[in-house]
């Protein structure tokens, strides 16, 4: 092992459990050879070997859980989808605060917000899980979500610099909330209403957060451009009621009026729309 000769390491161990069978450093040592050959099932059978002899000992199986880890990251990265979701849940039952790398491993990033989402709720909020947490929805494209976690990290904990650099990277330049506002415009217009709320409101968000204003050729119509970002969001929030409506989602659509008359008290055909859905 120390000449990182593993393939000899593997048949000198060998030869060992044949005189000795229950030593358990015997089993160790031979799956710590077998993992250095890159040979998981054996190093995994070695290791549970090991977990049936001493049971009571802690190490053995959570160093099987990260064999069974490291074997899914293969799989996974050769295609072997069906193989790496074996291998990963082997891991996670073994230890489960490895759940969340496994989910993570596997694309399945809905399932670690929910994850996250229980952790909030039973350990209480911190900011490293606020940052987490933006971090998914940020990988789920979920702007006015990642931004709003950012920002209850940052509260919580000033100079957190994960949270800092991700917020630097949804918010990179002084006039950010414009990219989004006029993107949230557009995919109204092309009636994908869910994206358009999605970057109205964090343009909305964002310039509303107290973030500077826009510098050089843009500073003079800041102003005008928030403005139209609120309309476009309201009007979104309408147009948004108006195809659940036709589709028999009375209650969305209701909801969504209610979210429009939050933004606009003053406009009466929100309240006429709601109105011939109630």
């Amino acid at each position: 092992m120390s000449q990182s000769h593993f393939d000899k390491a593997v048949s000198c161990f060998s030869k060992a459990i044949l005189l000795q069978s229950h030593q358990v450093e015997f089993y160790v040592q031979r799956a710590e050879a077998y993992l250095q050959l890159c040979d998981f099932q054996s190093a995994a059978l070695d290791y549970k070997h090991a977990c049936s002899l001493e049971p009571q000992t802690e190490a053995h199986p959570q160093r099987l859980a990260f064999i069974y880890y490291l074997q899914g990251q293969c799989c996974f990265d050769l295609g072997m989808f069906l193989e790496a979701l074996e291998s990963f849940t082997k891991a996670a039952e073994l230890k489960p605060s490895f759940r969340l790398a496994c989910l993570t491993a596997l694309g399945r990033y809905s399932d670690c917000l929910q994850l996250v989402n229980n952790w909030l709720k039973t350990d209480g909020q911190s900011a490293d899980l606020f940052t987490l947490r933006a971090r998914l929805h940020h990988q789920l494209n979920q702007m006015t979500l990642c931004y709003h976690d950012l920002r209850s990290a940052l509260r919580l904990k000033p100079c957190c610099p994960e949270a800092q650099a991700l917020l630097k990277r949804i918010v990179p330049l002084k006039n950010t909330y414009f990219l989004p506002a006029h993107r949230g415009i557009l995919y109204r217009r092309l009636k994908d209403f869910t994206a358009a709320i999605e970057d109205l409101v964090l343009s909305v968000e964002v310039r509303g957060a107290g973030e500077d204003p826009p510098q050089g050729d843009l500073q003079d119509n800041s102003e005008d451009l928030e403005e139209d970002a609120q309309t476009q969001l309201v009007l979104t929030y309408n147009d948004f009621a108006i195809q659940c409506f036709s589709r028999g989602l009375y209650g969305e659509a209701i909801m969504l009026l209610n979210k429009a008359i939050e933004k606009q008290r003053n406009a009466s055909e929100l309240f006429i729309n709601r109105g011939g859905v109630d």
